[in-house]
């Protein structure tokens, strides 16, 4: 057993049967590779955490790992159980605790009895069986599309266009995520260049523009302009070039069809 099929197995559950049997699924994977010798099941078990979290999908399981662990005899918990129930569990099961203590508040906030979790006579906020309920019924019906981080921006715009499963509220973050990879390629890709004599912040903006985009309007060209004076930690207006200063690009869109 891999991280690789572990995940394959967890995701296929999820896409195609629901958290339910996913959650099951993953129980499975916890224990087949806790019991591998040595240190290889907890480093398995950590790569498989990793890629579950970078897919998007580890916050809804680890509502719905919450409504099934039962964290005290009826079901309720607070942070402070959840920080006990942390220590000395494998990295899985530690990353889906760490998933509900950042999410705690939102699930408070967001699907407690009228908008609110109760308190009890200490003033002391909790999470109920019932308020879990309410989340995990949110999610037991919901599709899911893994490998968005893998997708390019255009990709992702047309997805988002065609509608369907895609309108959901982890879609903002798989996409800043694509564009932070996009820029960090770019980035790899794009070392400093270095300013020619008579260059300004405006014609390095243009000629950049063009080698990566074909062509730029005046507005591309201030626009871009700005972000370069800004990543460079100067002013586009006030800073002066000189002849051999090294200027690091900031990412470039691919060609745009409205230029």
């Amino acid at each position: 057993m891999s991280a690789k099929e572990a995940v394959m197995r967890i995701e296929s559950a999820a896409q195609h049967q629901g958290l339910d049997e996913a959650v099951k699924v993953m129980r499975a994977q916890i224990n087949e590779l806790n019991a591998m010798p040595g240190d290889e099941g907890q480093q398995q078990l950590a790569m498989v955490a990793e890629q579950l979290q970078r897919d998007g999908l580890l916050p809804d399981l680890a509502i719905q790992f919450a409504l099934t662990e039962g964290f005290n005899s009826d079901g309720s918990f607070d942070t402070d159980d959840l920080y006990r129930y942390q220590s000395d569990k494998d990295p899985l099961t530690r990353k889906i605790t760490d998933n509900l203590i950042q999410n705690y508040e939102n699930l408070r906030d967001e699907h407690g009895d009228w908008g609110l979790f109760p308190q009890d006579w200490d003033g002391l906020d909790w999470v109920t069986r019932s308020d879990l309920e309410n989340a995990a019924g949110d999610l037991r019906n919901k599709k899911y599309d893994f490998g968005i981080a893998e997708m390019t921006e255009e990709e992702i715009t047309k997805k988002r266009a065609d509608g369907g499963d895609w309108f959901d509220a982890r879609f903002a973050a798989m996409e800043k995520m694509a564009r932070q990879l996009a820029e960090q390629q770019w980035q790899r890709q794009n070392p400093e260049i270095e300013v020619q004599p008579g260059e300004g912040f405006d014609r390095i903006a243009r000629r950049a523009l063009e080698q990566h985009q074909g062509k730029a309007t005046e507005a591309d060209v201030l626009e871009y302009s700005r972000r370069l004076a800004e990543q460079n930690q100067k002013d586009r207006d006030t800073s002066i070039l000189h002849p051999g200063d090294r200027l690091r690009l900031p990412y470039i869109e691919s060609l745009r069809t409205d230029n």
